[in-house]
């Protein structure tokens, strides 16, 4: 099942609180608090450092943090700012 409907299955999203907001990750819709919502970064792991985008707070491993970067596409190339190096 997918109990928040993130498109992220509950087994994947686990019963733990990333974030520490009190709400477990299966249910929450930002579970790294990152104002991304996870929807929208997904289970992938973008920098292939082991951490899910969905929990990571640098999905590309640029050293600034989604947070900062947003989910826009500034350049248009159609990748997202968190996950775009350029």
């Amino acid at each position: 099942p997918d109990t928040d409907g993130d498109g992220i299955v509950d087994q994947i999203e686990g019963s733990g609180d990333t974030d520490g907001d009190g709400t477990p990750d299966f249910r929450d819709l930002d579970s790294d608090n990152d104002t991304i919502p996870d929807q929208i970064e997904t289970s992938a792991d973008t920098d292939g450092d082991g951490v899910r985008d969905f929990r990571d707070l640098d999905s590309d491993a640029d050293t600034i943090p989604d947070m900062t970067e947003g989910s826009s596409d500034r350049d248009g190339d159609g990748i997202r700012n968190f996950r775009d190096l350029d």
